[in-house]
């Protein structure tokens, strides 16, 4: 299923705070936004999209581990 980029990270927030550990995912996540925020953004155009491959917990500490895609398409640009 594809979602949009601001979509995908509302509900990505909502699964975890739903099915999760909010306490121990919290600060990796919002890393991880700040990270495609700033960077994906400002160097490909806006025609992002992300998609959520699969969601399990990982066996000991059940902790919810998730892994996500991002499909995008750029315009090809040379450097001078």
């Amino acid at each position: 299923m594809k979602y949009n980029f601001n979509f995908f990270k509302k509900e990505c927030i909502k699964n975890i705070i739903k099915y999760g550990k909010i306490k121990s995912n919290y600060k990796r996540l919002k890393k991880v936004f700040f990270f495609l925020n700033c960077y994906l953004i400002k160097y490909f155009n806006k025609n992002i999209k992300t998609y959520l491959v699969k969601l399990y917990y990982k066996k000991g500490d059940n902790t919810l581990l998730g892994e996500f895609g991002v499909l995008f398409f750029y315009k090809k640009k040379f450097l001078k």
